[in-house]
């Protein structure tokens, strides 16, 4: 599992943030807080990650914050996953910009990913 801070740079502009998390919904919750440029600028909820994905652009000159809080209600089953990674515009994923994280035990756990292409 990847660090739970994460620094991608440089992106090139018009590439995508994407994220997605799957699992059992009764038992977690996932949103994320979207900064950009020091200024905050929406809250993913829920229903716009499970199943996802939920992308944004890169555009040049951005500087963007991905605060990510999952919550885990209770022991999974199976594993609630979360991935983030970027993405071309035609969706071919970066490979040297991407996470995958599972949670197998309930407990609140925070992600941040600072994604700029400066």
């Amino acid at each position: 599992m990847p660090d739970n801070l994460q620094v991608w740079r440089p992106i090139a502009a018009g590439k995508r943030f994407v994220i997605s998390a799957n699992g059992d919904e009764t038992l977690f919750n996932v949103s994320v807080g979207v900064n950009v440029n020091g200024a905050p600028e929406t809250v993913w909820q829920q229903a716009d990650i499970v199943p996802g994905p939920k992308k944004r652009p890169i555009n040049a000159n951005d500087r963007c914050v991905f605060n990510v809080l999952l919550v885990a209600f209770s022991d999974p089953q199976q594993p609630i996953t979360l991935d983030a990674h970027i993405a071309a515009a035609d969706g071919t994923p970066d490979p040297q910009f991407s996470g995958s994280w599972s949670f197998l035990h309930a407990g609140q756990f925070v992600i941040t990913i600072f994604a700029s292409n400066q």
